[in-house]
């Protein structure tokens, strides 16, 4: 018992030493972060973080302390992952997120799409001719990826965010507003298919939480 009590703490100070690793990298402007490499680090942070979680509750027999430790680590992930979804959305330079010094009518010009499926139809039309295929399919994906861990985390930890009629509005309300607080900041691009791969995407995961067995483990860990 004492072994497993070391154990999980030391595996929270591993997974608070590669959080605090990733956020240094971020805001540190003289380190560059690849996509991959900050993905794999995140990846090992959840791992260590929830390993740690495993064992702490292996060594209560309570319910209730097991209820909260779940709650927590899944707070603490969420937190975590909005932190890199604010980054990538408003501050990451890898992905020309930097505010634009071009005069407003440039910018409106060169970077925003208010007509719905112009961008995905190019995006599709590049993977079929293999031209810039592989930049075309990181932004389909991407797009639709990037908003499922939050239709994953809200209903779960979040009671009254799973019902449809409440969720639904305010995701897509959600993602009008991001857009266009890029728009006015002139960060990345303003697009209104991004709007829509980013909803489809995260209305997937909603949909899949409304499993029974999922709602079911979203209630324990409400009681």
């Amino acid at each position: 018992m004492l072994i497993k009590k070391i154990a999980f703490r030391a595996l929270y100070f591993c997974a608070a030493l590669l959080a605090l690793t990733v956020i240094i990298a971020e805001l540190s402007p003289r380190i560059v972060v690849f996509a991959l490499t900050k993905l794999c680090f995140s990846a090992l942070f959840i791992a260590v973080l929830a390993l740690a979680g495993q064992l702490r509750n292996s060594l209560t027999q309570s319910r209730e302390q097991k209820r909260r430790t779940v709650r927590n680590t899944l707070w603490v992930i969420f937190a975590f992952y909005l932190f890199n979804l604010i980054w990538l959305l408003y501050f990451d330079g890898a992905y020309d997120r930097i505010a634009s010094k071009t005069d407003f009518s440039t910018y409106i010009a060169l970077k925003t799409n208010f007509v719905p499926l112009v961008t995905i139809r190019r995006f599709l039309s590049n993977i079929s001719n293999d031209t810039y295929a592989s930049s075309a399919v990181i932004n389909l994906v991407g797009n639709i990826a990037a908003f499922m861990p939050l239709a994953f985390f809200c209903p779960l930890l979040i009671s009254f965010l799973r019902k449809a009629w409440l969720f639904i509005p305010l995701l897509f309300l959600s993602l009008v507003g991001i857009e266009g607080l890029q728009l006015l900041l002139r960060v990345g691009s303003c697009d209104v298919d991004d709007v829509i791969l980013n909803f489809l995407g995260a209305l997937f995961i909603y949909l899949l939480m409304k499993v029974p067995p999922i709602q079911r483990y979203a209630k324990r860990l409400d009681s």
